[in-house]
């Protein structure tokens, strides 16, 4: 588990992004909308990963970082 703090929540109808920070690294997580209601900017939330839902990209290009 992490500690990461939400700096930015971005509704978008169905979904939600929530973009989160961890020390110095910086995650988007997307949620349905009926799950991110319970999430704030300025909240500090525990996450987990589960790497068969995940998508990991490079920040400099956007190409897949699994390619």
């Amino acid at each position: 588990n992490y500690e990461a703090r939400i700096f930015l929540k971005e509704p978008l109808g169905d979904v939600t992004i929530l973009d989160l920070s961890i020390k110095d690294i910086k995650l988007k997580m997307i949620l349905p909308e009926e799950d991110a209601i319970n999430y704030n900017t300025g909240q500090d939330i525990k996450i987990s990963f589960n790497t068969n839902n995940s998508y990991l990209f490079a920040r400099e290009t956007g190409v897949s970082a699994l390619s």
